[in-house]
């Protein structure tokens, strides 16, 4: 598992990256469960925060993806975002939900 990963070598650019484009299809929360599933022993929150500590990735490692450009401010945003967020996913091919507002239903 990624999570996993990223918990014992936080150093891999490339896990992150994994982690990210997963956050398009799957939610955190789901990615969290299967990860505390797995391993019972597990924390959630430490999983959480080992996303958001970037001091030990080796940037120097070139990042090559197929697709698109890699921009590590756009990744670190969108899992700075999850870990406040944990059920939303950012598939660029689902509509913007919007609020609606107006007077609730009388009970």
């Amino acid at each position: 598992m990624k999570l996993s990963a990223i918990l014992q070598n936080g150093s891999r650019i490339k896990d992150f990256i994994d982690v990210y484009s997963l956050l398009e299809k799957l939610p955190l929360g789901l990615l969290i469960k299967a990860y505390t599933d797995k391993y019972p022993q597990a924390f959630s929150q430490i999983a959480k925060a080992s996303l958001l500590y970037h001091q030990d990735i080796d940037f120097s490692v070139p990042v090559k993806l197929i697709d698109t450009e890699f921009d590590w401010n756009e990744t670190s945003m969108r899992l700075s975002q999850t870990v406040h967020r944990p059920w939303i996913t950012f598939d660029d091919e689902q509509p913007e939900q919007s609020l609606k507002r107006g007077k609730r239903p009388r009970l």
